[in-house]
Order: structure tokens, then sequence, then C-alpha cells
């Protein structure tokens, strides 16, 4: 379940900082100021959601744990597949396919960049391949724009994006990130190749009889030709359009504050002076999280009355595991209902003992929140 909310918070930043980039940075000349923000982009969106951020003003004080659904069956058997191992399943096997696809496009655009009679002009890596029927001003003009991707390390970028596009695979968005960028590149490579070309736009026309085959290569000839010519002879961005960039200062925020899990500043001491909610090792429950979560879900049962209530929530249960691993302390920070509340008290309190957590190689107690959400199923609401 946690990586699946980690993907849903990394795909939404994502869409956030690229949405704004659709919108207001596309058509401006500063190829170079684009390209960062599209790779950069893609790595705060992979990394934001394992950042956390400090804040001393956190109403639940303690470290905040990973949420746990209960139903109104908590404590029954249950058999089968559960939603989120189906989920997983086809999650990892879109990912297996693609990345099975990248290696083969590796291997082709490899070969391709090596071919002896190339019939385009392309390169991979460090690897450039140039048509030998060129001559002259053509053939010069064609081999600096494919060394302006060699040095600017182009391929890359683009194994970046179709490694993060594999375990995205899902999302539309990156597919069409990755076109951008490939098309912020060759705008890069014609910005200086026109240079040694007196009617580069000829040269572009005359290569464009197809489309190119290879899918990590960058080739000369490109089925975006219309653009590519288009931002040729459009008039450079005035230095006031740089201001745009300042856009990403906000954009950063908003998503620091959506998918950044935030915990209390440290050391901040809650309850007693001895216990912290931030060691350099937090404790552990035996098996990790998934196992917490399975110990809460087998032994929670819903609170009949609760149930014919209708009632349902979020009770964050706040407890100390102290140096020894033991929890105690159980105290309801934010509760839905008298018998919910009890109940969620009841089970943690019967957790087994935790590796507890460690500062300076030494054990100290910390404090846990520990969100448990109520939910009555479909059909069993009164």
């Amino acid at each position: 379940m946690e990586v699946l909310i980690h993907l849903a918070k990394a795909n939404a930043v994502f869409a956030l900082l690229f949405g704004a980039y659709l919108l207001v940075l596309r058509r401006e000349t500063f190829f170079i100021a684009n390209r960062i923000w599209l790779v950069s982009s893609t790595v705060i969106a992979l990394l934001l959601p394992f950042v956390q951020w400090s804040t001393a003003f956190s109403p639940l004080a303690g470290r905040l744990l990973p949420s746990v659904m209960t139903g109104a069956d908590a404590g029954t058997s249950r058999t089968g597949l559960s939603w989120e191992m189906v989920l997983l399943f086809v999650y990892s096997a879109g990912v297996v396919l693609e990345l099975a696809r990248l290696v083969i496009d590796i291997r082709n655009a490899w070969v391709a960049s090596g071919a002896a009679s190339p019939t385009e002009g392309l390169s991979f890596l460090g690897r450039v391949s140039i048509p030998e029927n060129l001559t002259g001003a053509d053939r010069e003009a064609m081999i600096a724009h494919e060394w302006v991707h060699v040095r600017h390390g182009h391929t890359a970028d683009v194994l970046l994006l179709r490694l993060v596009h594999a375990f995205n695979w899902f999302n539309p968005l990156w597919l069409l990130a990755l076109r951008e960028l490939r098309l912020v590149h060759e705008h890069t490579a014609d910005a200086i190749a026109c240079e040694r070309h007196s009617d580069y736009d000829h040269l572009l026309l005359a290569q464009a009889l197809g489309i190119p085959t290879h899918a990590l290569t960058n080739n000369f000839r490109s089925s975006n030709l219309k653009n590519r010519m288009t931002m040729l002879h459009r008039r450079p961005s005035s230095l006031a359009a740089g201001s745009k960039y300042l856009l990403a200062l906000p954009l950063l925020f908003a998503a620091v504050s959506f998918a950044a899990p935030s915990r209390s500043a440290s050391p901040v001491r809650t309850i007693q002076s001895d216990v912290v909610v931030q060691a350099e090792r937090m404790p552990e429950f035996p098996g990790g999280n998934e196992a917490m979560m399975q110990f809460v879900v087998k032994e929670l049962k819903y609170p009949e009355a609760a149930r014919k209530a209708g009632k349902e929530g979020k009770v964050f249960v706040g407890f100390v595991v102290d140096a020894e691993g033991a929890v105690t302390k159980v105290v309801v920070k934010r509760g839905v209902d008298p018998a919910i509340d009890a109940e969620a008290v009841r089970v943690v309190s019967a957790m087994p003992k935790w590796k507890p957590g460690m500062n300076a190689g030494k054990p100290v107690a910390v404090e846990m929140v520990l969100p448990l959400v109520f939910q009555l199923e479909d059909g069993k609401k009164p």
C-alpha cells in the first residue's frame, strides 16, 4: 500500500510541475532552462514524497505512522487476494514489460549508432553516425547538430525519462514529457547547427523523409519538423520572459505541502523530558509496517454499538515505544466515538515489543502516532 501511495504522490507532483511547463514555458526559447525544468520536475517528483520537513506546530505531536484501514469485519478470517495485492501484481507486470522494452531499445539504439552506412544522422551516448552521401555544409551542419546532443548529455535525459516511465507506465504524462524533452533537445541542437548552414530549413526538409525507427537515438530527422522550423524563426524570448521561471518557487512550495510527509521539529520533548519524536533510528514493529498493519487488522473488532450507529472515522492514537521497546502511555490524540476510541486504545496497548529507537547508539523512548481508519463496509451500514 505504501508503494501505491508514493506513486500517487509522485505522479501528482509531476502533473503539477509539467502542467506549468505546458501552459507557461513551452513556447519560450530558453531551451537550456526548459530542459532543466523538465529533468528537475522528474527528480523532484520522485524524491519529494521521501523528504520530510519539520514543523514545531503539529497538532499531533509524535512520529506519524502509515494509516491502517479497518472494516466492520476486522478480526475475521479473510480468504483470497486483496485489491491491493491485485493492484500491485498488475503494476509489477507493467513495470517488467516496460523495462524489457527499454533494454531492447537500448540494444537497438547502440547497434544503429554504430552502423557503417546509416540512412540518417543520429547519436546515442558518445556515438555519432552520419550518412555518407552528405557533403560540404550539409554534412558539417548535421555533424554539429549530433555533437550537440553528445556534449550536452541528451541521451542521459532520455534514458532517465524512459526509466521513470517504466515505473509509472500507467500515467501517459511521462511519455508526453519525454516527447517534450526530446523536442527541447532538437531545438537546442538546431540553434547551434543552423550557424553552420545558410539554408538550414531546406536541409531539414530534405532529411524529413520518414519517422525515425530507433526509440532512444537522437535523430536529425524528426516528426516534429514543423515545430522545429517554427522555433528556428521565432524571435528569442526577452529577458523579462525569464521571470516566468520564478513560477517554480510557489509550485515547489505547493508540491512540498502536498507530498512531503511532515514531522514535528526535533528535538521536541513531549509527555516527559526523556521522550523524543525523532531518533537517529526510529522504533520498528517486529516485521515492519506491513506486519503492524496485519496485527491491527487481525486483533481489532469493530464495536457493535458503533457499527449499529453507523459511526466511522479516523482515530489518531498516540503512544510511546520506551527504551526497552514496550508500548506505553497509549492515548487518543484525536477521536471519533467513545466505543471506537476505546477499541483503538485496546489494540495498540496489546502490541508486542518493538525494536526500540536509537540515538548515538543508545536506546531512547520515542513518541509515535498511529492513525486507525474505522470504515463500515457497503451493505453493513444501518
